[in-house]
């Protein structure tokens, strides 16, 4: 079930030009994943901020808002978290909001041993890494690679994983 209804998205890392245009890190799995946000949050306690346009910069993208038009209220953004709602936000298929995985139980694809708890997930470019917690408190590092995750059953909060050997040997 859907646990939250606003995501972190982005966070504005500068501006560009004297339109007051926000230079945007974005915190999805690609640009693409951006374009379909039309609203956007400075935190989920304020109104909405119409997004106007979109592009890709470089590793960025650059994005044009409601009530900014030039660099000096642009500026004012610097440093600021990005929030959009969860709808608008178009996923591929078999792709998940970290914010949905994080407290699945983690179990074995083949035997149903529990792992533990997803506590969170890291992003190092090639591939994510599962933070995995067990309930003795030691955490267990899965790269999610080809053949690894088996399946995700997010109406019974389940994450069933084909890890690599060695990972959860208790030497």
């Amino acid at each position: 079930m859907p646990k939250n209804e606003i995501l972190l998205v982005g966070k504005v890392v500068g501006t560009r030009g004297l339109s007051g245009e926000l230079k945007v890190e974005y915190l999805t799995d690609t640009a693409e994943d951006f374009f379909s946000i039309r609203r956007i949050f400075l935190d989920t306690k304020t109104l909405p901020i119409s997004v106007l346009g979109l592009r890709v910069y470089k590793s960025h993208i650059l994005m044009k808002v409601n009530l900014v038009d030039n660099k000096e209220a642009a500026e004012m953004w610097r440093g600021k978290s990005l929030y959009a709602y969860r709808e608008d936000i178009n996923l591929k298929e078999n792709r998940y909001f970290i914010e949905d995985l994080k407290g699945c139980k983690v179990i074995d694809y083949k035997n149903k041993n529990l792992y533990g708890l997803l506590k969170d997930v890291i992003n190092t470019g090639a591939n994510d890494i599962y933070v995995i917690k067990n309930s003795e408190e030691k955490e267990y590092l899965v790269p999610v690679i080809e053949g690894t995750v088996k399946n995700v059953d997010l109406e019974n909060d389940e994450i069933y994983i084909n890890p690599l050997r060695g990972i959860f040997d208790d030497n």
